[in-house]
């Protein structure tokens, strides 16, 4: 029955993540119903949870997170009142907590004052995600965004960083704001994707995937390893290197960009060619002599063909047929 209802729900359309909170729902159902005394099966508890498929990150581009950027930091300088400017100076400092330092927006949220360590260029994430502590790492714009913020907070009650109205501030609000953002700039701006964004851009520019892991406070490698399924600036850079080398060893590239049918004196221009490409600085007097050797002979074999004179090859093929 279990089964049926989960092939049922596929077929309306509901996504696996969803049919398998249902199962989650089940279990916990059925494990009360156990401490009742109730007799349930425990066949119940084994049922699979259905294969979730692979998404990639939703990050932003380096040109939407510049326009998004460039909008928080007008907001600051556009700001016409006191309350404006707070909340300005609120949306910025969290923009670069979730951008440049990863941070989740609970995360943010909960930061507080103490764990900040502005000289170390350092804040200490208390019981993360899955009650975790890690040490992320702060850019100076980050910095500077969270000196003008503290400079402007007052003497409030709690010593959280982020205050809006002299209280911490709300997962909800942070998150209107960003929409807010994205709305102006045309470009979707959540918490998600800035942190999604902060652990692209790190594997874009060459950061080990497990350093990457520690600054997002990932548990396993596994999760962290999404992230690098997308960083396509990389992977071209490196797909590009290994083919010039490729193209270096079998020269691929002379012969797909020139395709051409052989002709007899094909194969001693191309090797004039070659010849004029290779590096003479640091030979000795008697390879440069070979080598000016090489390019006479050449030239004599290549006049020779244009006359219709027999070369070398061409006299031993004569003999070879007519000693049959």
């Amino acid at each position: 029955m279990v089964m049926t209802f989960m092939e049922e729900r596929i077929g309306q359309g509901y996504k696996p993540s969803g049919v398998n909170v249902n199962l989650h729902h089940l279990w916990g159902l059925l494990r009360f119903m156990q401490q009742r005394g109730e007799p349930v099966p425990e066949a119940l508890f084994h049922v699979p949870l259905l294969p979730l498929p692979e998404e990639l990150p939703r990050f932003l581009t380096d040109e939407q997170v510049e326009k998004a950027q460039r909008l928080v930091e007008q907001r600051v300088v556009n700001a016409q009142t006191l309350r404006q400017t707070e909340d300005a100076r609120l949306l910025r400092t969290a923009f670069y907590l979730l951008w440049h330092a990863g941070l989740r927006l609970s995360e943010a949220e909960e930061l507080r004052l103490g764990d900040l360590d502005l000289k170390q260029k350092q804040a200490f994430i208390r019981q993360g995600k899955g009650k975790r502590d890690r040490v992320v790492y702060l850019t100076d714009v980050a910095i500077a965004a969270i000196q003008e913020t503290i400079r402007t907070r007052g003497t409030p009650e709690t010593d959280h960083l982020l205050l809006y109205r002299g209280t911490p501030v709300t997962p909800s609000l942070l998150g209107r704001w960003l929409r807010g953002v994205g709305e102006e700039t045309g470009v979707r701006v959540t918490a998600y994707r800035l942190r999604h964004t902060f652990a692209t851009q790190l594997v874009n520019a060459g950061c080990p995937i497990v350093t990457v892991q520690a600054l997002m406070g990932h548990k396993r490698l596994q999760t962290t390893l999404t992230y690098a399924k997308v960083h396509d600036h990389k992977v071209e850079r490196d797909y590009l290197d290994a083919m010039r080398v490729v193209e270096g060893r079998f020269r691929l590239g002379a012969v797909a960009q020139k395709p051409h049918t052989p002709t007899p004196n094909a194969a001693p221009h191309q090797l004039i060619h070659l010849l004029a490409q290779l590096p003479q600085d640091g030979l000795t007097d008697k390879q440069m002599g070979l080598l000016r050797q090489l390019h006479s002979g050449l030239q004599n074999l290549i006049l020779k063909l244009e006359r219709g004179m027999p070369t070398f090859a061409a006299s031993r093929s004569v003999r070879d047929r007519r000693h049959g």
